[in-house]
Protein backbone atom coordinates (compact mmCIF):
# COMPACT_ATOMS: atom_id res chain seq x y z
CA UNK A 1 0.00 0.00 0.00
CA UNK A 2 2.84 2.51 0.81
CA UNK A 3 4.85 1.51 -2.49
CA UNK A 4 1.52 2.56 -4.34
CA UNK A 5 0.59 5.71 -2.62
CA UNK A 6 4.47 7.24 -3.30
CA UNK A 7 3.94 5.57 -6.96
CA UNK A 8 0.82 8.12 -7.02
CA UNK A 9 2.48 11.13 -5.15
CA UNK A 10 5.15 11.03 -7.91
CA UNK A 11 2.64 11.38 -10.53
CA UNK A 12 0.86 14.35 -8.83
CA UNK A 13 4.01 16.23 -8.60
CA UNK A 14 5.67 15.22 -11.77
CA UNK A 15 1.72 16.79 -13.75
CA UNK A 16 2.27 19.50 -11.50
CA UNK A 17 6.16 20.47 -12.45
CA UNK A 18 5.05 19.97 -16.29
CA UNK A 19 1.93 22.24 -15.88
CA UNK A 20 4.32 25.17 -14.31
CA UNK A 21 6.76 24.35 -17.02
CA UNK A 22 4.10 24.81 -19.40
CA UNK A 23 2.83 27.44 -17.97
CA UNK A 24 6.00 29.44 -17.94
CA UNK A 25 6.74 29.04 -21.57
CA UNK A 26 3.19 29.96 -22.20
CA UNK A 27 3.88 33.23 -20.17
CA UNK A 28 7.49 33.94 -21.65
CA UNK A 29 5.69 33.34 -25.33
CA UNK A 30 2.86 35.48 -24.37
CA UNK A 31 5.34 38.92 -23.05
CA UNK A 32 7.31 37.98 -26.16
CA UNK A 33 4.54 38.49 -28.00
CA UNK A 34 3.77 41.54 -26.83
CA UNK A 35 6.96 43.18 -27.73
CA UNK A 36 7.04 43.77 -31.77
CA UNK A 37 9.83 45.86 -33.92
CA UNK A 38 8.48 48.09 -36.18
CA UNK A 39 11.41 49.23 -37.52
CA UNK A 40 15.02 48.57 -37.47
CA UNK A 41 17.99 50.09 -39.04
CA UNK A 42 21.42 51.31 -39.04
CA UNK A 43 23.61 54.30 -40.96
CA UNK A 44 26.08 53.28 -42.94
CA UNK A 45 29.56 53.18 -42.00
CA UNK A 46 31.65 56.49 -42.82
CA UNK A 47 34.97 55.07 -43.83
CA UNK A 48 36.54 52.33 -42.31
CA UNK A 49 34.59 53.05 -38.77
CA UNK A 50 34.59 50.26 -36.20
CA UNK A 51 32.02 51.58 -34.28
CA UNK A 52 28.26 51.85 -35.35
CA UNK A 53 24.93 52.67 -34.60
CA UNK A 54 21.03 50.43 -34.66
CA UNK A 55 17.94 52.40 -34.34
CA UNK A 56 14.76 50.57 -33.36
CA UNK A 57 11.13 51.41 -32.93
CA UNK A 58 10.11 49.11 -29.85
CA UNK A 59 5.95 48.58 -29.37
CA UNK A 60 4.06 47.21 -26.21
CA UNK A 61 1.19 45.74 -27.34
CA UNK A 62 0.80 44.10 -23.67
CA UNK A 63 -0.59 44.85 -20.49
CA UNK A 64 2.87 44.61 -18.77
CA UNK A 65 5.96 46.69 -18.80
CA UNK A 66 9.17 45.33 -19.78
CA UNK A 67 12.41 46.64 -20.41
CA UNK A 68 15.23 46.49 -23.43
CA UNK A 69 18.15 45.16 -21.35
CA UNK A 70 20.66 45.18 -24.21
CA UNK A 71 21.29 43.53 -27.63
CA UNK A 72 24.10 41.17 -29.68
CA UNK A 73 25.06 40.53 -32.69
CA UNK A 74 27.53 38.77 -34.58
CA UNK A 75 28.80 42.01 -36.25
CA UNK A 76 30.09 43.76 -33.42
CA UNK A 77 32.43 42.36 -30.57
CA UNK A 78 29.97 44.57 -27.59
CA UNK A 79 26.62 46.58 -27.85
CA UNK A 80 25.51 48.41 -25.34
CA UNK A 81 23.04 50.68 -25.04
CA UNK A 82 23.21 54.83 -25.05
CA UNK A 83 21.54 58.26 -24.83
CA UNK A 84 22.72 61.43 -25.97
CA UNK A 85 22.16 63.78 -22.97
CA UNK A 86 22.26 68.04 -23.51
CA UNK A 87 24.76 69.43 -20.89
CA UNK A 88 24.15 73.08 -21.57
CA UNK A 89 24.82 73.68 -24.96
CA UNK A 90 27.34 70.21 -25.50
CA UNK A 91 25.76 66.77 -26.17
CA UNK A 92 27.36 64.04 -24.65
CA UNK A 93 26.60 60.67 -25.26
CA UNK A 94 26.61 58.10 -22.05
CA UNK A 95 25.44 53.98 -21.48
CA UNK A 96 21.95 53.65 -20.02
CA UNK A 97 21.62 50.26 -18.09
CA UNK A 98 18.19 49.74 -19.17
CA UNK A 99 15.43 51.21 -21.79
CA UNK A 100 11.97 50.86 -19.83
CA UNK A 101 8.73 49.66 -22.30
CA UNK A 102 5.68 50.35 -20.56
CA UNK A 103 2.34 48.84 -21.69
CA UNK A 104 1.24 50.48 -24.78
CA UNK A 105 3.88 52.24 -25.09
CA UNK A 106 5.85 53.02 -28.15
CA UNK A 107 9.87 53.49 -27.83
CA UNK A 108 11.97 55.04 -30.33
CA UNK A 109 15.58 55.01 -30.44
CA UNK A 110 16.50 56.99 -33.02
CA UNK A 111 19.39 59.79 -34.05
CA UNK A 112 19.98 62.36 -31.33
CA UNK A 113 18.48 60.13 -28.80
CA UNK A 114 18.41 56.82 -27.30
CA UNK A 115 20.26 53.97 -29.42
CA UNK A 116 21.94 51.06 -29.91
CA UNK A 117 26.02 51.40 -30.37
CA UNK A 118 28.15 48.41 -31.83
CA UNK A 119 31.78 48.78 -31.16
CA UNK A 120 34.50 46.59 -32.61
CA UNK A 121 32.64 46.09 -36.08
CA UNK A 122 34.30 43.04 -38.05
CA UNK A 123 33.80 45.15 -41.22
CA UNK A 124 32.01 48.46 -41.88
CA UNK A 125 28.22 48.60 -42.37
CA UNK A 126 27.20 48.61 -46.04
CA UNK A 127 24.17 51.02 -47.36
CA UNK A 128 21.88 48.58 -48.25
CA UNK A 129 22.88 45.25 -46.57
CA UNK A 130 20.96 43.85 -43.38
CA UNK A 131 22.31 41.99 -40.33
CA UNK A 132 20.62 40.60 -37.46
CA UNK A 133 20.82 42.07 -34.02
CA UNK A 134 19.48 40.22 -30.75
CA UNK A 135 17.30 42.31 -28.25
CA UNK A 136 17.88 41.31 -24.99
CA UNK A 137 14.14 41.72 -23.05
CA UNK A 138 13.61 41.40 -19.42
CA UNK A 139 10.21 39.81 -19.42
CA UNK A 140 10.38 39.03 -23.37
CA UNK A 141 13.80 37.60 -23.13
CA UNK A 142 16.22 37.24 -26.72
CA UNK A 143 14.15 39.15 -29.92
CA UNK A 144 16.14 38.59 -33.00
CA UNK A 145 15.63 41.46 -35.59
CA UNK A 146 16.54 41.59 -39.07
CA UNK A 147 18.53 45.79 -38.88
CA UNK A 148 18.44 47.27 -42.63
CA UNK A 149 21.61 49.30 -43.44
CA UNK A 150 20.58 53.01 -44.69
CA UNK A 151 22.85 55.21 -46.19
CA UNK A 152 25.53 57.19 -43.94
CA UNK A 153 23.39 60.77 -43.13
CA UNK A 154 20.30 59.17 -42.85
CA UNK A 155 17.91 60.32 -40.52
CA UNK A 156 15.41 57.40 -40.77
CA UNK A 157 15.18 53.87 -41.97
CA UNK A 158 15.78 54.24 -46.07
CA UNK A 159 15.72 58.19 -45.58
CA UNK A 160 18.83 60.45 -46.42
CA UNK A 161 19.31 63.49 -43.70
CA UNK A 162 17.53 66.48 -46.41
CA UNK A 163 18.04 69.20 -44.24
CA UNK A 164 20.16 71.26 -46.87
CA UNK A 165 17.15 70.20 -49.69
CA UNK A 166 15.21 72.04 -48.20
CA UNK A 167 16.88 75.50 -49.16
CA UNK A 168 16.38 77.12 -52.27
Amino acid sequence: MREMSVVVIARRVGAGLLFMLFAAAASAQAAGEAIEVESAWARASAGAGRTGVVYVRLVNRGGTADALLGAETARAERAALHEHRHEGEVMKMRPVPRIEIPPGATIELKPGHRHIMLFGLAKPLDEGESFVVTLLLESAGALEVTVQVAGVAAMGPGEEHKAHDDHD
